[in-house]
């Protein structure tokens, strides 16, 4: 039985002997790779500026200090996120602030981020967990009314919209370049930018503070990326949008035939947006008859990868739950619940339909489970 893996990437042929060339070349990092694939994804994002980066935690980081953000300042993040997001505020020198999120979108809530702007707020950023676009017309409204920064957070999102538009077209926007995301690598990552300004400061920070002509102007940091990463980016990107299509599809298949089963929650998607489902998340909720790592053990015995409860709540981790208070926990309650539940589930563009229908047969076996003792037989 062929197995199902979570994630796949493929680099082709070209993209193969690409790289060997960049390999051999001996210059791998500043080459022509990097400048191109900054023009090609400004085209493709429809953003004035891009800047190639070693990862999207570099991005948000030097997104955030362009911007003004430092020491002393709140920036308002999802409870509901990855690590790296609250890193990279911390890295600037600011607070991170947490919101809860919608429990069916799983993005951050707009009335959560109005509920703990204070005069302390710099910026909020708006991250598009798995593929789901965040409400940015509340966001943005919210962001303008307060006169703060709004960053997008897309490290899960290309091929995404919203109303019509590519998400991370709202201003400033980091991009990171994942193992199972649409564009892959080893590392790398992504800023586009309206602002020149901000484009200009990104880039020099970036180069341990320095310009084109080597003179230091700042402190700054060695976050260039590299030439084989880029490489393997130029490779991709034309493909990102067929492939954001076939997920789509793949996880609509799926949806449709998980929709009927008692405690299973799939992904919604907001309306007036486009999903990019680079992660199919489902919700194994307290009225399902297995547990969420029972789930997983039972889909791993049927040869499908699976991941059981992959975020722990950015509140919940050592560094900020110190000074967490028990009121603050409640205020974060959808966070805690959706991560209880969460699990995600094989999506990739090489999806089979024996594939998508055996996860769909796994789980629907699971929804039927009577446990021993519970069964009774009608008298006669």
């Amino acid at each position: 039985m062929k197995p199902v893996p979570l994630v796949y990437t493929e680099v082709g042929n070209q993209g193969v002997r690409e790289v060997d060339c960049v390999l051999r070349s001996g210059k791998l990092r500043e080459g022509s790779a990097g400048k191109r694939l900054e023009t090609a994804f400004a085209e493709h994002t429809g953003a004035p500026h891009a800047v190639a980066l070693d990862s999207g935690t570099a991005a948000l980081q030097l997104a955030l200090q362009a911007h003004g953000v430092t020491s002393g300042d709140d920036v308002v993040i999802p409870s509901l996120c990855l690590p790296p997001v609250a890193a990279a505020v911390v890295s600037s020198g600011a607070q991170p602030v947490f919101a809860d999120v919608d429990p069916y979108t799983y993005t951050i809530s707009p009335e959560e981020v109005s509920r703990v702007i204070t005069e302390r707020t710099r910026a909020v950023v708006a991250v598009h967990l798995f593929g789901q676009p965040c409400d940015m017309d509340r966001l943005s409204a919210i962001a303008q009314a307060h006169d703060i920064v709004l960053i997008e957070v897309v490290w899960d999102a290309l091929g995404a919209r919203y109303r019509d538009r590519r998400v991370g077209s709202h201003g400033t926007s980091c991009y990171s370049f994942p193992q199972g995301g649409h564009i892959a690598g080893s590392d790398g990552g992504m800023l586009t930018t309206n602002d020149e300004r901000v484009a200009r400061e990104v880039r020099c920070m970036a180069n341990c503070g320095c310009d084109e002509r080597g003179r230091m102007h700042q402190t700054g940091y060695s976050y260039l990326m590299s030439e084989v990463s880029a490489t393997i980016a130029l490779e991709h990107l034309p493909r990102v949008d067929s492939h954001a299509r076939l997920q789509e599809y793949w996880a609509m298949e799926l949806t449709h035939e998980l929709k009927d089963w008692d405690g299973l929650v799939t992904p919604a998607v907001l309306p007036g947006a486009r999903h990019a489902f680079q992660r199919y998340a489902v919700r194994v909720s307290p009225t399902f008859p297995m547990t969420p790592s029972t789930v997983c053990e039972q889909l791993d015995a049927h040869g499908i990868e699976s991941v059981c409860r992959p975020i722990t709540p950015l509140h919940r981790h050592p560094l900020f739950r110190l000074d967490l208070d028990p009121e603050e926990a409640d205020r974060l309650s959808n966070s805690d619940r959706v991560a209880s539940e969460m699990v995600l589930l094989p999506m990739h563009p090489y999806l089979e339909q024996e594939q998508v229908q055996r996860i769909a047969d796994a789980l629907g076996m699971m929804a039927t489970y009577v446990p021993e003792g519970d069964y009774t037989l009608d008298p006669e």
